[in-house]
């Protein structure tokens, strides 16, 4: 599954940590997507009452979080480099992070 149409919700990014957290909806409408499960996460994570602090407010999963966590501690060998017009261009990596 790709992510190239899909509404990011939120993101959040924390530097000093070195986190980022994304929020994607999820096509509920996809034929691959099973609504009963979808219902039944969304009732195991909210439980049965639905208020304005439920994560699933419309009583089916239909977003997910993506949290970042470090590749490694020392960045002290990496940098980022573009090279145009014959010119090359080097930026320090402080951290790296995958989601």
């Amino acid at each position: 599954m790709t992510y190239d149409d899909i509404p990011h919700l939120s993101a959040k990014i924390k530097p000093k940590q070195q986190k980022v957290e994304l929020e994607m909806a999820i096509d509920t409408l996809n034929p691959n997507y099973c609504r009963s499960k979808g219902e039944q996460i969304a009732l195991n994570v909210d439980g049965a009452c639905a208020d304005e602090t439920s994560t699933y407010s419309s009583k089916l999963m239909d977003k997910q979080t993506f949290c970042s966590s470090q590749t490694t501690s020392n960045t002290s060998r990496y940098a980022a480099a573009l090279y145009r017009q014959g010119e090359l261009h080097l930026t320090p990596l402080h951290g790296i992070l995958q989601l």
